[in-house]
C-alpha cells in the first residue's frame, strides 16, 4: 500500500469512529404516542439489530404528517446526517416528520454489491421499508406522502428504491449519486413517480460520466455507476416524460468558481415529475457544506441542496 492510500485509510478510519460515536445513546421505544422529543428507535431486520431516529416537529398539535426518510452517505451516520444537513429546521417550520436511516457499519446495500452492508447481505430495501412502518405506528403518517432522500451511498439507495415498481416512496431526492451499474437493466420505476438529483461535474467519486465510483475501492467501496444523463434517462422513460429537457442556467449568488444548470422535464405521464441540477466546478459534496474531506473537491454556495430537496418535495413557501 502506499503512503498515500495508507494515509487516506487512516483518516477514514479516524472519520468513520468519528461520526459513529455522535450517535445518540438508545432512547427506547416511544412510551406514549406523539412525544416530541427525538427519540433513537430499535429494529431488527432478519436478525440485524438496526436503529433510526425520528423527529417530530417542534410544534406538531395533531393531524396527518409527511414523512421524509434520510439516508447519509458512506462512513456516515443518522445523528451526523440530522445535525449537518438541516432538514430538522424545514421539517418544523412546514409540519413534517424526519426519520434518519442508520446503514449497517455505516454503509447501504445500494445495489454495486460492495462495501459492508451488501457483503453482509444485508436487506435495506426491508429496512426502508421497516421504517416507515414503525414511524407510521408511532405517529399520523400520512402514506401518499411519504419521501426519501440520501447522500452519496444513501443517494444510490435511495435510486435502488427509487428503481423499484413498488415502494412506500412517493418521491425521491439525490445528492452526489448515480444509478449504480447492476441496477440499472433491472430499474423499473413505479409510473407517476418524482425524481430530483444534485451532481457536482468535478466529483471525483461520482464520475458525471459514469464509470468506476467510490474511489475504486480505496474507500472500501469502489464499484461502478452509469453517468448521471443515462440515470435521468432510466427515469424519463418510465415517467413517460418528453426527451429533452428545459434547461436554465441559475444566476449565482456569491462568487466562488461554480455556477448551476437545473434541468427540469416537462409532459411527464401520471404526474411524474423529473429535475436535476448539474453544479458546475463542484466534487463530492452537500452544498452549500463543505466537503468532508479535502480530496473531496470544492463544494458550491450557488445552491442549497436541502432547501431544494425541501422545495421539490413538499412545494414552495
Amino acid at each position: 500500500m502506499t503512503p498515500f492510500r495508507i494515509r487516506c485509510a487512516g483518516a477514514l478510519a479516524l472519520l468513520a469512529t468519528t461520526l459513529l460515536a455522535l450517535t445518540p445513546a438508545q432512547a427506547g421505544p416511544l412510551s406514549g404516542l406523539l412525544q416530541r422529543d427525538d427519540q433513537t428507535l430499535r429494529l431488527n431486520i432478519d436478525g440485524h439489530n438496526r436503529k433510526y431516529i425520528l423527529h417530530t416537529p417542534a410544534d406538531y398539535s395533531g393531524g396527518a404528517l409527511p414523512l421524509l426518510v434520510v439516508l447519509h452517505g458512506g462512513y456516515g451516520s443518522a445523528a451526523n446526517a440530522q445535525r449537518s444537513l438541516g432538514f430538522d429546521d424545514y421539517a418544523d417550520a412546514r409540519n413534517f416528520a424526519v426519520a434518519y436511516g442508520e446503514g449497517y457499519r455505516s454503509s447501504w446495500a445500494d445495489g454495486r454489491g460492495t462495501g459492508p452492508a451488501a457483503e453482509a447481505g444485508v436487506d435495506d430495501r426491508r429496512y426502508l421499508q421497516a421504517i416507515v412502518a414503525d414511524a407510521a405506528s408511532r405517529l399520523p403518517i400520512d402514506p401518499a406522502r411519504v419521501y426519501l432522500a440520501g447522500v452519496s451511498n444513501g443517494g444510490m439507495m435511495s435510486l435502488r428504491m427509487a428503481c423499484e415498481t413498488s415502494t412506500p416512496f412517493r418521491a425521491y431526492a439525490t445528492v452526489i449519486a448515480n444509478v449504480p451499474e447492476p441496477l440499472a437493466a433491472l430499474c423499473a420505476p413505479q409510473a407517476g413517480g418524482a425524481l430530483l438529483t444534485i451532481n457536482g461535474v468535478e466529483d471525483p467519486l461520482m464520475p458525471i460520466d459514469g464509470g468506476d465510483c467510490c474511489g475504486g475501492g480505496l474507500l472500501g467501496q469502489g464499484g461502478r455507476v452509469v453517468s448521471a444523463d443515462a440515470s435521468a434517462e432510466l427515469f424519463r422513460s418510465a415517467y413517460g416524460c418528453g426527451a429533452s429537457p428545459a434547461v436554465e442556467l441559475l444566476p449565482p449568488t456569491v462568487d466562488d468558481g461554480t455556477w448551476v444548470e437545473h434541468r427540469q422535464w416537462n409532459a411527464c405521464a401520471s404526474g411524474a415529475r423529473l429535475q436535476a441540477y448539474r453544479v458546475h466546478g463542484m466534487g463530492h459534496a452537500w452544498p452549500p457544506r463543505r466537503p468532508i474531506l479535502p480530496t473531496n473537491g470544492d463544494s458550491s454556495g450557488n445552491l442549497d441542496a436541502t432547501r431544494v430537496i425541501v422545495e421539490f418535495l413538499f412545494g414552495l413557501p
